[in-house]
């Protein structure tokens, strides 16, 4: 695929300039490591070296995928960002919230459970 073609394919999902040039690959650049990892999962091939301005290069299928410094990429690095990026969503959601009280009958931080100390079984005050 030639490189106008692809931009022209990037350029579309976006509704004016302005966001086309605020595009992200990833929700964080926190997740470029894990990113990467997902990437190798799926078969793709990362580059130690990336160029000048590059955060990561990688090919999958023999396409070549770049995310950049600022967080934009071309479009297979956006398209395997988007998967990544859904896939991390389910994982979250999966994840609940462990509330933790101070029990003042065990005098320490404990797992809430209900209104109860998971430890010893006393009432929390709130």
């Amino acid at each position: 695929m030639s490189t106008a073609s692809e931009w022209r394919r990037l350029r579309a999902r976006y509704s004016s300039i302005n966001q086309y040039s605020k595009r992200q690959v990833l929700k964080s650049k926190k997740d470029l490591e894990d990113f990467a990892n997902w990437l190798v999962d799926q078969g793709a091939e990362i580059l130690l070296n990336p160029c000048q301005h590059e955060s990561l290069r990688f090919y999958l299928n023999n396409e070549l995928g770049i995310v950049w410094d600022k967080g934009s990429g071309n479009l297979l690095a956006h398209e395997m960002g988007n998967k990544y990026n859904s896939k991390q969503g389910h994982k979250q959601s999966k994840i609940s919230a462990v509330v933790f009280e101070y029990c003042f009958s065990c005098k320490e931080l404990q797992e809430l459970s209900g209104d109860q100390c998971s430890v010893c079984h006393s009432y929390i005050r709130f």
